[in-house]
């Protein structure tokens, strides 16, 4: 549940957050209401992010839309027996920019998905003009995808996003 009423907002760290453990963590951005503001980890780190799920669209924002992130470290692990797992984000629907931000996990494969695995965004859907923007990031983890037997979907798992995807904007 929840109402995602932060998913506009403009956030910056002020500390290190490390959450606990067994926490199931809530995702920041859902697809009714994607993450769209500036994140700014201001050098800080959120470390044991660790989610195990049957879900689509995993990460620590799971849905954004044209948001900022900069300035952020995550350590953890992420597995989705679903597409679209992410370090820091599962699925982005417009331009995404991160900058001066890292991925640390600390399991070997550490970012699992049936479909599209990324470091940082596991997929993205993009119509002309929109992009995917990476400055000054590192991925220092496993990323791994695979795909069902006797499915038609497809597996992909790239360092920093996995897959990027058109979208169609005609209305007809």
């Amino acid at each position: 549940g929840g109402t995602q009423t932060h998913a506009d907002k403009h956030v910056i760290l002020t500390d290190d957050i490390a959450i606990p453990d067994g926490v199931n963590w809530y995702q920041l951005g859902v697809g009714a209401k994607p993450y769209s503001g500036t994140f700014d980890g201001n050098g800080h780190k959120i470390t044991n992010l660790n989610i195990s799920t049957s879900s689509w669209h995993m990460g620590f924002f799971g849905w954004t839309d044209g948001a900022t992130i900069k300035n952020l470290t995550i350590e953890g692990n992420v597995t989705s027996a679903q597409a679209y797992a992410g370090g820091f984000v599962g699925r982005t629907n417009t331009t995404i920019t991160i900058t001066g931000s890292s991925t640390i996990f600390t399991n070997s494969g550490s970012i699992n998905a049936d479909g599209c695995a990324g470091g940082f965004v596991g997929g993205a859907f993009a119509s002309t003009g929109q992009a995917a923007t990476f400055t000054k990031c590192t991925n220092g983890g496993n990323v791994s995808a695979k795909r069902e037997s006797g499915t038609s979907e497809h597996a992909v798992a790239g360092g920093l996003i996995g897959c990027i995807e058109s979208k169609n904007n005609s209305s007809g």
